[in-house]
């Protein structure tokens, strides 16, 4: 697989899921984040910080895809790299966007919950 686990996020719940199921299957993460053109500076400056928290052992994919439909973006990259799991942060209830991922992606979605 070119993709085991990717990262739709913005926290670290997710994350560290995400790295911990990387390092144990000695795979690697996708960091991902749909955005507009005007989003791409600081959607960059995010994935940067996130990938720092990731050891260098693991191999780490910065995406950044162009868009406004987060779901169809989300579910089109996951088929693209026939990814293992999709791992997304839950607040306390999980948003309409995150179901409809859910309802429409090809993978396991790993939900997590803040700690």
């Amino acid at each position: 697989d070119t993709a085991d686990a990717i990262l739709a996020s913005m926290s670290h719940p997710a994350l560290d899921l995400a790295t911990l199921v990387a390092e144990r299957q000695k795979s690697e993460v996708h960091l991902l984040t749909v955005c507009n053109e005007e989003e791409r500076g600081a959607a960059q400056k995010l994935l940067d910080s996130l990938a720092a928290a990731i050891p260098p052992s693991i191999t780490v994919t910065r995406m950044i895809v162009r868009g406004s439909d987060v779901e169809k973006e989300i579910c089109k990259y996951v088929d693209r790299t026939n990814a293992d799991a999709l791992f997304v942060n839950a607040q306390a209830s999980v948003s309409e966007m995150k179901v409809d991922i859910i309802r429409q992606i090809s993978a396991p979605v790993m939900v997590v919950p803040p700690r």
